[in-house]
């Protein structure tokens, strides 16, 4: 059996150069309000290609990323971005539009406060936003929809589960 969860809630996240005090780790707080003043949006400085990115601990079967956007203002910087995943830590290997699996992307902006789910089916521990362009990026919440396997047998929790594979496209 397996069960679809929230992957990333929690989960250790970075992104290029914070400002703002708008940390990483909001993204996943569990917090999805679209408000600034809700003080659960990430925020960069204003850079070439700003990226954030979730570590989900362990190579995790992926099926979707769920992204809520800012409502107060600035909704149209979320535009033009690409859904990556890879196996490699953005903490060795900064996230370059070349270097991770595109899942998904989305040439537009999308709306104030939106909440958009994007199919990305894949296996990866390292899923990365990132803007196509020079912007601030901004993220009220990030959903990493995933499944994870119920141990067949309850009588050894120490059993590791892995998860189920992916067929490549």
């Amino acid at each position: 059996d397996f069960l679809e969860e929230n992957l990333a809630i929690g989960k250790p996240t970075f992104m290029a150069q914070e400002a703002h005090g708008g940390s990483s780790k909001r993204a996943v707080d569990g917090n999805a309000d679209p408000q600034w003043r809700g003080v659960s949006c990430t925020h960069t400085a204003l850079v070439n290609l700003p990226w954030w990115a979730v570590d989900l601990s362990e190579v995790s079967k992926i099926n979707s990323v769920v992204i809520t956007n800012r409502a107060d203002c600035c909704a149209n910087r979320l535009a033009n971005f690409v859904i990556g995943v890879t196996n490699d830590s953005p903490q060795v290997s900064v996230p370059a539009l070349s270097n991770y699996r595109v899942c998904a992307s989305l040439r537009s902006d999308m709306k104030a406060g939106e909440r958009r789910k994007f199919d990305c089916e894949a296996n990866a521990q390292y899923v990365i936003i990132q803007l196509a362009t020079r912007n601030y990026l901004t993220l009220c919440e990030v959903e990493v929809y995933g499944t994870k396997r119920v141990c067949e047998s309850l009588k050894f929790p120490m059993k590791r589960c892995e998860a189920p594979e992916v067929e490549a496209p």
